[in-house]
């Protein structure tokens, strides 16, 4: 599978109760410097990861979900640990995933999202390590069938940062929700 969103993807697993995958995935860069002057003068890059991911199903539509990555692109080094349950439910004829789950960044991604390294630390920015974060999401995703191997997809989260990472420097709200669409083709 190639997707903007899961980018490379190997399925090793995949029957009814159980989906086991190895990806190449890319994550996108937190924030530009140019988005705040309080961001002014940081850096931080899209990265490539090395994904593992599992899912289980415990009854039918509704799935235990594991995935861990860890960062290749020599960026931060970090990893991110992420699990959660997810629902499958049909709406008016429109498949939607709900899903409920943590994601645990490691201390060195939490310090490239969320902290200020003491070489970015200025007298208006003091350097912040917040140490590893639990970030608690909620999500909705549907996808659309273009055709035997295209699909459209939309995912829309609700992010919730755990008070270390709410009180750092450069935080300036305590929840996000984001929204990502795009095409995946399988072969």
């Amino acid at each position: 599978k190639i997707s903007v969103q899961d980018g490379v993807a190997y399925r090793f697993i995949d029957n009814e109760r159980s989906k086991l995958s190895a990806a190449l995935s890319p994550s996108f860069k937190p924030y530009d410097s140019s988005d705040s002057i309080v961001l002014a003068g940081m850096s931080r890059k899209m990265t490539l990861n090395a994904k593992l991911s599992g899912a289980l199903d415990i009854v039918r539509g509704t799935a235990l979900k594991v995935s861990y990555s860890s960062e290749l692109t020599n960026e931060h080094g970090g990893s991110l640990l992420d699990l959660a349950v997810s629902q499958f439910m049909p709406i008016g004829g429109q498949p939607m995933i709900f899903a409920f789950g943590t994601r645990q960044h490691d201390s060195k991604l939490a310090l490239y999202q969320y902290g200020v390294k003491t070489t970015e630390a200025t007298l208006n920015r003091l350097a912040y390590d917040p140490g590893a974060t639990n970030v608690t999401y909620v999500s909705v995703n549907t996808y659309y069938d273009l055709s035997r191997s295209i699909s459209a997809f939309l995912n829309v989260s609700a992010n919730f940062l755990p008070s270390n990472a709410k009180i750092s420097p450069i935080v300036s709200k305590g929840e996000t929700i984001t929204a990502l669409a795009g095409i995946s083709y399988q072969f």
